[in-house]
């Protein structure tokens, strides 16, 4: 499983990444005006992932991207791996966003 975002936060309640948080919330909002389209994409350097979630260690953004795609946001996890010096994409990945141990 590949996730994202990882690493230190301040307190115990805020976000890992308010950064990455304030650009989910911002193309949920988009996504409502006439004739546009927004889309998450998240990019795996890895080859040995095969679904990607947003991490339960940050509940607020997992949340977030959860909400964006009920409102419109199309995710995309896409696996790349580097061959030669450059990327070459990789299938689409399938994707946790929500189950049953989520509290939202």
């Amino acid at each position: 499983i590949a996730y994202f975002p990882d690493g230190y936060r301040k307190a115990a309640n805020d976000p890992i990444s308010p950064r990455a948080l304030k650009h989910v919330n911002h193309l949920r909002r988009l996504c409502t005006e006439e004739n546009t389209v927004c889309a998450l994409v998240f990019v795996v350097q890895r080859s040995d992932c095969h679904i990607f979630q947003p991490t339960k260690n940050d509940p607020i953004y997992r949340k977030a991207v959860y909400e964006a795609k009920e409102a419109g946001v199309r995710i995309i996890p896409h696996s790349v791996t580097w061959e030669d010096g450059e990327a070459v994409w990789k299938a689409r990945m399938d994707m946790n966003l929500k189950d049953a141990s989520d509290m939202f």
